[in-house]
Formats: structure tokens, C-alpha cells, sequence
């Protein structure tokens, strides 16, 4: 019947809700545009814990390599020791295991040691973004 309500089930159309032709196709083009701005920070957020975990590796690394240099470890015994010493940030205290245990094998102070960690930290920044 000409001029009465849609029947129930059926969505009237864009001329019938009082809408410009093409304006629930904008609607839906923003709301893609959002959703394609929440994928980009998702995919940068992702990228940038991916990169700040490789660092945080390098820089152990390069601590530990540093510590056994200054034992006077050689070869294998070196080797072994970088590869303990690595080990321990993967212990539940992390990082302080690893600083305590260097600061207590070299008899320095921990500060020294963090120092020492900054600076590695910043080195291994360098190489992994150039």
C-alpha cells in the first residue's frame, strides 16, 4: 500500500530516513578510516615493543660480554660465562639479577653497573636503528 509504514523486517533505505544518497556510505567510510588508524597504531605499538625487546637483548649482551671481558675469561670459559650471565635476565628478578651478579663478580658497585648498562643500552639503540 502506497504512503504506509515499512513492513517489519525490512530497512527502509537511505531516501526514507530523511539521509542524502550517499550519506550512510560516508558514515561507513569513516568508521573504516578509524578502524584503519587503530590497525596503524596497533602495528606501530607492536613494532616498537619487537624493537625496545631487541635492544633490551643487545644491551645484556654486550653487558655480560663486557663483565666476562673484565673477569679475564677466554674462549669457552668466556663464552660460558656471557651465556650465564644472559641467563639471568630471564630469572623472575630480571634485570637486578643480572646487575647484582655482575656488581658481586667485579666487586663494584651497582651504580657503576647501570651505568655501564646505559651506555650499552644506547650503543645497541644505535646499531639496531642504522
Amino acid at each position: 500500500m502506497p504512503g504506509s509504514a515499512s513492513p517489519i523486517g525490512q530497512t527502509p533505505g537511505p531516501g526514507k530516513l530523511g539521509l542524502a544518497r550517499g550519506a550512510c556510505c560516508a558514515i561507513y567510510r569513516s568508521m573504516n578510516i578509524f578502524d584503519d588508524r587503530q590497525r596503524g597504531f596497533e602495528e606501530d605499538w607492536a613494532r616498537q615493543a619487537e624493537f625496545d625487546l631487541r635492544v633490551h637483548a643487545r644491551r645484556n649482551r654486550l653487558l655480560a660480554e663486557w663483565a666476562a671481558r673484565s673477569e679475564g675469561a677466554e674462549g669457552n670459559d668466556w663464552k660460558a660465562r656471557v651465556r650465564a650471565l644472559v641467563k639471568l635476565d630471564f630469572e623472575p628478578e630480571g634485570e637486578a639479577a643480572l646487575y647484582a651478579e655482575i656488581a658481586e663478580r667485579l666487586g663494584q658497585p651497582r651504580s657503576r653497573i647501570e651505568e655501564k648498562a646505559a651506555g650499552f643500552e644506547e650503543q645497541a639503540r644505535q646499531s639496531l636503528e642504522g
